[in-house]
Order: structure tokens, then C-alpha cells, then sequence
């Protein structure tokens, strides 16, 4: 009954379902995103050996804490719950090509080889300033010497390069490559082996940065001035980092004893952030939840053309069949069974609309997923097609499609059966 009232305009019938499925396609396309990001940083966390990371301030890159290798220490100090500390940086670094004029920006961060080598995972996998990185080679010198004595001792003048910059001038393992220490000045560092991150060479990365290195911490902070400071021709020490990983003893890394620890932790430093893998996910949710209100926000302009449409024509409707509807009214056919048969056409219509739009909205993901990734030069996935995620764009619409059919059911119900008795006469 409700099939065939529906499809007796079949041409407004099919215009009224495309326009909920374009506003399906894309709500579903939107979404993907989010879910993709979530998932994917779901995996990283989880996957991960880094139990603790220790900040400043926000999780993301804003960190600054001096006297870093110190802190390492006084943390991995502590063996009844840690078993490593992991002291790094990160910045921007000037590289260019040996015996040429090619130069360019790079993202460099600074580590202990030994130390964050404990946290690798089974795919030679690391997560780096919130960078997953994959190794294929590791440095030659362990530790960092030229941390001694207040940065006085030697350079090991070796580098960890991604293939990336590899690419960009012609490195392999053993090449040289100079990295800017100031205006006029280069050093030149050999390269111990090279390393794979999600970035692809394209996009604005590769038009902003010529690629990936990883440097001893202490030669990357003197190479950024975040060594020591000269005061009254005094050397003073900062040693400023911008985190520390902690990996926990393998009996404490479940969440509630993570939790602890990070409490304990807290109160003994309360000028540091810690985040337990699970502050990092809540973290990462409360991104994500923001980033989903603001596609749905996108998405509800189109959400919301679709369904005036659909209710444009429920009412266009309603308004033809009023000889029928009054019929109906006088022969005892209640206000009730009238608004709920509109009603019921309504949200059908919607229904068909958003299950129409499910298989094109899977493609749209695909393809916006696919066209974010080279417009920021990323070769990782960053859609997710999911059933909840479907399950909730289709609730959405049903809930706002419902919404606005009530009026055009709500008119048919109040249609006065002696006016329209009146006007077939």
C-alpha cells in the first residue's frame, strides 16, 4: 500500500530518492574519514610498546622539558615498574646534497639509538613524536656521546635518513649528506641506514619538506641550539627535549597498573603530562568526536536539501490527494491512520534514498580518502567503511527525515473533510 502510494509520480518518486542518496553519499564519505583516523590511531597505540609518554604539556608537539636526559634517568631509575626511558625531539633542520646547491627543509628528530631501539615492535615499527616509523637499518654508535661533559663530546656524525630524502639526493647507507648548523656553517654526516614513514614523496610534504632524518639526540639538540645556553660567559646546561617514552615492566603494563604508575608519576613530577595509552586514545577520541560534528556539519547542508525536498513533495502530494484523503476522513478513516500513512511514505521514501546511497557513499570514501592522501602526500589509509559508521549516517537521516515529514502528515490529518466534500461537489 505504502510501496504503491509512493510510486504513483515515479519521476518525483526517483528525483525525491536521489536527493536523500546524494546526502547519504556524502555524510557516509565524511564520516569514513573520521573513522578511518580512529581506527588507525587505535591500532598505532595499541600496537605499540610505548606505555607511558611523558610531555609538558599537549600530547602534540608543544613540549618542552629541560634538563630531558636527566629526567630519562631519574625515570628509568625506577626498575620496580619501568624497565626503559626514552628521551627525543623533534624540529625543522636545513639539508643539502653533497657537492651541490640542492637544499631544502627537513623533520628531524633527535634519540637514543639503545634506548628507543627497546621499542620497536615486531615490524621494526616505532612510534616517534606521534610518527610511526619502520627501520631497515639502526645506527652504528650506541648512545649519546656527545652529550658528555655538558656537550663536549665527540660527534658520531652519523644520521638515519627516509627513503624519502634518500630519493631527493641520491642516498644510500655510507653516503654523506650536510645538515646546516647556522648561517655558513655545514656539517657533514654519514648515513648509518635508512627508515620508511607514512609520507609519501608528493602532496604539500614533498613540496614543503625534502624529506625525513633521525640524528643522536644530543647532535640534534646543538644543531638546534637547545644544548646549552652562554650566560656571562658561563655555560649553562638546558638539554631540552620534547618527551620521554616510558615502557613499563611487562607485569604492569595493563591499563589499571599503567594508571597507577602515571598517578604516582604525576605526583612525583607534577609539571609533566603523562599519558597512559588510554589518555592517549581518549585523546585521540575527543579529536575524532570533533572532527565528526564538523563533517556532519558539512554534510547536513546537503542532509538538509534532501530531506526539504522530500518534505516539498510529501506536501505537493498531500495536496492532490486531499479529494482522497477527505473520502477517507468520511467514510471513518481516523486522523490517526491518515498522518501515520503519509508518515509512513515519507520516511519510506528517505529509507530508499539513504539505502540507495550506501554502495556510491563507499566509493566516495574511497576515492576523498584517497584524494586527501595525495593532496597531503600520505600513503596511509584514511578511510574506514564500517558497519556502526553506516549504521549511524542511516540513523541520522531517518531521524531528520522523520522529523521533517511530520508536517506534510500532519496537514493531510487535519485536512477538513467537509471543505473538501464540498469543493468535489
Amino acid at each position: 500500500m505504502i510501496a504503491r502510494n509512493v510510486f504513483r509520480r515515479k519521476g518525483r518518486t526517483v528525483m525525491s530518492i536521489l536527493a536523500v542518496a546524494i546526502s547519504m553519499i556524502l555524510l557516509i564519505s565524511m564520516l569514513s574519514i573520521a573513522e578511518g583516523i580512529w581506527l588507525t590511531a587505535q591500532e598505532d597505540v595499541s600496537k605499540g610498546r610505548e606505555d607511558i609518554l611523558v610531555t609538558s604539556g599537549f600530547i602534540a608537539g608543544a613540549s618542552e622539558i629541560v634538563y630531558g636526559h636527566e629526567l630519562a634517568d631519574r625515570l628509568r631509575a625506577d626498575t620496580t615498574n619501568i624497565s626503559e626511558s626514552a628521551p627525543f625531539d623533534g624540529g625543522l633542520l636545513q639539508a643539502s646534497k653533497i657537492n651541490s646547491n640542492e637544499s631544502g627543509p627537513v623533520i628531524a628528530m633527535g634519540l637514543i639509538p639503545e634506548r628507543s631501539r627497546y621499542f620497536l615492535n615486531d615490524d621494526n615499527e616505532i612510534m616517534l613524536d606521534q610518527m610511526k616509523i619502520k627501520f631497515h637499518d639502526w645506527f652504528d654508535v650506541p648512545g649519546d656521546p656527545h652529550f658528555e661533559n655538558n656537550y663536549t663530546g665527540p660527534w658520531t656524525y652519523e644520521v638515519m635518513v627516509d627513503k624519502i630524502l634518500a630519493s631527493n639526493f641520491g642516498l644510500s647507507r655510507g653516503s654523506n649528506v650536510n645538515i646546516n648548523a647556522g648561517p655558513g656553517l655545514n656539517i657533514t654526516f654519514r648515513v648509518a641506514g635508512l627508515f620508511e614513514t607514512e609520507f609519501a614523496e608528493g602532496g604539500l610534504f614533498g613540496e614543503f619538506f625534502k624529506g625525513i632524518i633521525i640524528l643522536h639526540l644530543s647532535e640534534f639538540q646543538t644543531l638546534k641550539h637547545t644544548d646549552i645556553n652562554v650566560i656571562d660567559n658561563k655555560t649553562v646546561l638546558v638539554d631540552k627535549i620534547g618527551g620521554v617514552t616510558l615502557g613499563l615492566q611487562e607485569d604492569k603494563r595493563n591499563p589499571e597498573d599503567a594508571a597507577e604508575i602515571a598517578l604516582a608519576l604525576k605526583d612525583k613530577y607534577p609539571q609533566y603530562t603523562f599519558w597512559t595509552k588510554e589518555d592517549q586514545l581518549e585523546w585521540y577520541h575527543d579529536n575524532i568526536v570533533t572532527a565528526r560534528i564538523y563533517y556532519t556539519a558539512i554534510a547536513s547542508v546537503s542532509i538538509t536539501i534532501g530531506i526539504l525536498f522530500v518534505t516539498c513533495i510529501m506536501i505537493m502530494s498531500v495536496n492532490e490527494r486531499k479529494n482522497e484523503i477527505g473520502m477517507m476522513r468520511a467514510i471513518g478513516v481516523s486522523r490517526k491512520s491518515i498522518f501515520t500513512n503519509i508518515l509512513m511514505e515519507s520516511v519510506f521514501i528517505v529509507f530508499l534514498g539513504a539505502v540507495v546511497g550506501i554502495i556510491p557513499g563507499y566509493l566516495g570514501s574511497v576515492w576523498l580518502g584517497d584524494y586527501i592522501s595525495d593532496i597531503y602526500g600520505y600513503n596511509r589509509t584514511l578511510t574506514a567503511f564500517t558497519l556502526p559508521m553506516v549504521t549511524t549516517a542511516l540513523t541520522q537521516l531517518l531521524v531528520i527525515g522523520t522529523l521533517a515529514s511530520l508536517y506534510p502528515a500532519w496537514k493531510a490529518s487535519r485536512m477538513n473533510i467537509q471543505s473538501v466534500i464540498r469543493s468535489v461537489g
